[in-house]
């Protein structure tokens, strides 16, 4: 296929496909440039000459210098349509087409934005769109100073670009940027609009250009390059960019119908009635953008009185300034002169509409169908009235049949998926939207709209739902990054798909510039209080209920606020609000239910639970507030059933198994609620609470080390945690750990110094070190924090006293702090333990007896530890019988207890031994020796253990043996034995030869 082009000279030379811009040499000796695909665009067809004389070297110096001064004078950045435009309406949907334009605007502009630093740059763009969802782009930037990358993603943004679909031949055009000043002199600007060099797929530009060369195209015009032609060009895009802003205002608003956009007209063939003495220079009236003025057009009608367009074109111009009234009384004087005019009633009918009256607009477009039943306007003007009114199926009959006279409408296919949407028939809006997209996919109005359809066409949208309506919604704002409806209704489906973030910041963007949006201040107020904000989502939700915007969520926000802020008063009347609005708001009767056992009413608390279950038995939350309602009346086994059930419905609920793990421990079912504490922190690893109260729990069961483990992941993850600080120190202290308890009681004072109970313990730490000065000085403080609990401390102080002088075999000194203690208090069990223990270590075994005693009668359930120590120091004093008696009780107990009220293993080991000491001194041998081993095997480092041994050894008579085992609990210290025994126990070695 070969093109023929002539130079100046006339001289024809023959130049095959894919050759633009390509210099060949004349028979005369000049040089010709190759013309470009937008020139020849205007040839007719294949072999149709091309004149291109203005592309020679030698182009004119003074159009040359006209065309420069006219490139800096032209917009930083505009666009050339490189076809006419009734050529683009044959070959692309003239809306689609306009969309994709400002598509490609809005990528240019940004890339300018980019490159702010590049002074100087002048970029020219070329597209083309061909048949089938082919494309040619071909950018060039002079100078090339732009960084290779840069020029390399804008290439592909661009490519990346969907077009509408094109029929007929190729539709191109050229966007040219003057960047901060236009190209340096030394470069040239560009002359010519398009060149394209490369594409979408792999095929060769020469393919591409025979696939276009069999098209017909219009006839060639005359195109000197001057500064007369591109002002002209100039001026066509402007009032292409006019129209550009006309059709692309498409509504679409939040919960408010909006006023339809119309679909394009396809207007029927006019029959030219023009009087001889029209002036030949007017525009014909189908080109609003003439530049007439009313005055002009008033002027002209008054020579011209029986010219009917000369009426249309004032209307079209009163309907751009919306003065209704005056527009109307035109079109009906063009209906007097000429009422077989469809096309005028279906505008006419707009007007009507415009103005608030539907039912004259619904009669002007019967009227219009009359004369026209395929009339696309008019079928598509009386849709939307009826989708207004809610008469779905006449307005889907309408669209769908102007649907079959304009198959490539995108916006018929909008408002077809928008009557779909009111019928509900949701699969069948989302398939029209589709379609719609297909046909324009710079569609915003039909994003938006798809993604509505797909919202209601669930009541509980999946994750992969919420995903596709975010991205529609994505999309129709990166097309109107300015419209509020957009931007608000992606905030309330960003807030169902968990990006509260995101839902914040669309609502921030509404309000900056609408900042009375009722609507924008409730949805922001939803995600502040989900984000923790408490304080702001107050204020937005006030804002919102002042602007008007009233409903249970506003209300149900702000009591989940109050509620965050300890105003439960207040949280509790928004709750009835709530309920007001909507009486079956369960989310309002479970928050009051959550509210009222707050306030220590678990009666009520439990009827809104049960309230809550009734209204949706599948929720897991009112079982779980249930099962806390039960725990707060002492009702652990209720608890436990409920929290069951939550679990059941929601096995991700984690304080469902938190909570039955309290509950199990308060049942002392440890080993459940163990496993519940395993299970929760499968699902939240990172809950710092549940480590500190499986620690609680372990150290009750004398895990220590399992229970430390936990703690110091505990402050691990929260290295500010004073809770896990503080029982980690309290442990340290049970163990002796005194130094690395100090260290966490001093943490907890830095992070709570009005702790009073920080102070008393790190004064129990100093005691335990015989620093009394300072303990001293820490119960002080512990006081002033707390006064209330003054006595309280100062018993706290005499135990440890207590204790800490049995440690240190200060006997009496234990025994003195014991019983003041117990003057203070006659029913303090702890000072009647330490001072047994201190009685029986001293040898002083009545009174040890006496105080387990003691201790036995006031402790209203069985004392494992008081029958143990009793059992033991009768047989210290050889009633074997009273003994054992109290041992066996002892160790029957410890099948039934569980938690800190059953013995520790060494102290099981201690009753075994006792036991044993006192079956050997009745006699009984083989037990005896059963219960050593089992006590041994426990407690393999008690001195205890084996001075009883040595001494049943003694007795016997097997003294080698006996002078063994008291060497062994002379060696053992854990713990050691106190000074009498000692002294015995030397004294059987020394008597026995052993030093």
């Amino acid at each position: 296929m070969n093109f023929t082009i002539r130079c100046v000279c006339g001289h024809r030379s023959d130049v095959p496909a894919g050759r633009a811009g390509v210099q060949i040499r004349c028979d005369c000796g000049r040089t010709i440039e190759v013309p470009l695909l937008s020139q020849l665009q205007r040839a007719r067809a294949a072999g149709e000459v091309c004149d291109a004389t203005e592309c020679q070297e030698g182009f004119p110096a003074d159009e040359l210098a006209e065309a420069r001064a006219v490139d800096e004078e032209m917009p930083r950045e505009f666009f050339m349509i490189l076809a006419p435009d009734h050529v683009i309406a044959q070959r692309v949907h003239q809306e689609a087409f306009v969309h994709f334009v400002a598509a490609f605007d809005r990528t240019v502009k940004s890339f300018a934005r980019t490159t702010e630093a590049q002074p100087g740059v002048d970029v020219q763009i070329g597209y083309a769109m061909f048949p089938g969802g082919q494309s040619l782009i071909d950018l060039q930037i002079r100078p090339e100073i732009l960084p290779p990358h840069v020029v390399t993603e804008l290439k592909m943004e661009l490519d990346a670009l969907r077009h509408p679909p094109v029929e007929g031949g190729p539709v191109s055009f050229c966007c040219r940027a003057l960047l901060w000043g236009g190209a340096a002199s030394s470069h040239p600007p560009f002359l010519f609009p398009f060149s394209p060099q490369f594409g979408k797929r792999s095929a060769s530009f020469d393919q591409l250009l025979t696939e276009a060369a069999g098209l017909a195209y219009p006839p060639p015009e005359r195109r000197p390059c001057t500064a007369e032609a591109r002002s002209r060009w100039g001026r066509s895009v402007l009032a292409l960019g006019r129209r550009l802003r006309a059709w692309l205002t498409v509504v679409f608003a939040w919960r408010v119908e909006a006023q339809p956009v119309e679909a394009q007209p396809v207007r029927p063939p006019q029959p030219a009635i023009t009087p001889p003495e029209f002036p030949p220079l007017l525009p014909g009236p189908a080109d609003p953008s003439c530049g007439y003025t009313v005055e002009e057009l008033t002027s002209l009608i008054g020579q011209y009185p029986q010219y009917a367009p000369l009426f249309g074109m004032r209307a079209e111009v009163f309907e751009q300034l919306e003065d209704y009234d005056r527009a109307i009384a035109d079109y009906t004087a063009y209906l007097t002169l000429r009422p077989d005019q469809a096309e005028i009633y279906a505008r006419r009918a707009m007007i009507y509409c415009a103005a608030g009256s539907q039912e004259l607009g619904l009669k002007d477009l019967k009227s219009a169908l009359q004369l026209d039943p395929d009339h696309v306007a008019a079928l598509a003007g009386r849709g939307m009235i009826y989708l207004q009114l809610d008469a779905w199926e006449q307005a889907l009959a309408d669209f769908e049949a102007a649907i079959e006279h304009d198959r490539r409408n995108p916006s018929l296919q909008v408002h077809r998926g928008r009557t779909l949407i009111g019928r509900g028939d949701y699969p069948r809006a989302v398939e029209a939207l589709t379609q719609a997209l297909r046909l324009d996919p710079h569609h915003d109005a039909a994003y938006a709209w798809r993604a509505l359809a797909r919202r209601r066409a669930s009541t509980e949208p999946t994750d992969e739902t919420l995903q596709s309506m975010l991205a529609d919604f994505d999309a129709a704002l990166d097309i109107q990054p300015e419209h509020a409806g957009y931007r608000l209704y992606r905030a309330e489906v960003r807030l169902g798909a968990g990006d509260i973030r995101g839902a914040a910041a669309d609502c921030d963007f509404i309000l900056a510039r609408q900042p009375q949006s009722g609507e924008a201040h409730a949805l922001r107020g939803i995600a502040r209080q989900r984000l923790g904000d408490s304080p702001g989502a107050i204020e937005d939700c006030d804002s919102a209920l002042e602007q008007g915007a009233e409903s249970a969520d506003i209300y149900l926000a702000r009591a989940f606020a109050y509620e965050d802020l300890g105003e439960m008063d207040a949280a509790l009347s928004d709750c009835e609000a709530a309920l007001e609005v909507n009486p079956q708001e369960v989310v309002a009767v479970n928050l009051r239910g959550a509210i009222r056992l707050k306030l220590g009413d678990p009666d009520e608390a439990a009827e809104d639970f049960e309230a809550a279950i009734a209204m949706e038995p599948d929720w897991a939350l009112p079982y779980a507030n249930r099962g806390n309602a039960c725990r707060a009346r002492g009702d652990n086994s209720g608890a436990i059933q409920a929290y069951g059930r939550a679990i059941e419905l929601d096995p991700q609920l984690v304080f469902a198994y938190l909570n039955r793990a309290l509950a199990w421990a308060d049942e002392e079912q440890d080993e459940k609620s163990l496993e519940d504490f395993a299970a929760a922190l499968r699902l939240a690893p990172d809950i710092v609470g549940a480590y500190i109260e499986r620690a609680w729990l372990r150290t009750r069961r004398h895990e220590y080390d399992a229970a430390l483990a936990d703690l110091n992941e505990a402050v691990r993850l929260q290295p500010d945690s004073a809770p896990a600080h503080f029982q980690r120190g309290r442990l340290h202290l049970q163990q002796g750990n005194y130094d690395e308890a100090l260290q966490d009681f001093d943490r907890v004072i830095d992070l709570a110094p009005d702790l009073a109970a920080a102070y008393s313990s790190r004064g129990g730490v100093w005691i335990q070190k015989g620093e009394h000065d300072k303990a001293d000085a820490d119960f002080q403080q512990a006081i002033a924090c707390e006064p209330g609990m003054a006595e309280a401390f100062v018993m706290e102080r005499i135990l440890l006293e207590a204790a800490y002088y049995g440690r240190q075999e200060e006997f009496d000194e234990a025994v003195n702090r014991a019983s003041e203690a117990i003057e203070l208090d006659e029913g303090c069990l702890p000072a009647y333990a330490i001072r047994a223990g201190a009685y029986w270590y001293s040898e002083q075994l009545v009174e040890a007896i006496d105080d387990f005693t003691e201790l036995i009668e006031r402790n209203d359930e069985d004392d494992f530890h008081a029958h143990a120590g009793r059992g033991q120091v009768y047989a210290e004093l050889g009633e074997f019988d009273l003994a054992l008696a109290d041992l066996d009780h002892a160790l029957a107990l410890v099948n039934r207890l569980a938690g800190g009220k059953g013995p520790s293993k060494t102290g099981l080991a201690y009753a075994y031994n006792g036991r044993a000491f006192a079956l050997a001194g009745l006699g009984r041998l083989d037990e005896a020796m059963r219960d050593f081993d089992r006590s041994l095997k426990d407690a393999p480092e008690s001195a205890w253990v084996y001075y009883n041994l040595g001494l049943v050894f003694h007795h016997l008579g097997r003294n080698a043996e006996a002078v063994a085992r008291f060497e062994h609990a002379l060696e053992k210290t854990d713990p050691p034995l106190p000074p009498l025994k000692r002294d015995r126990a030397r004294g059987f070695l020394r008597r026995h030869g052993h030093t």
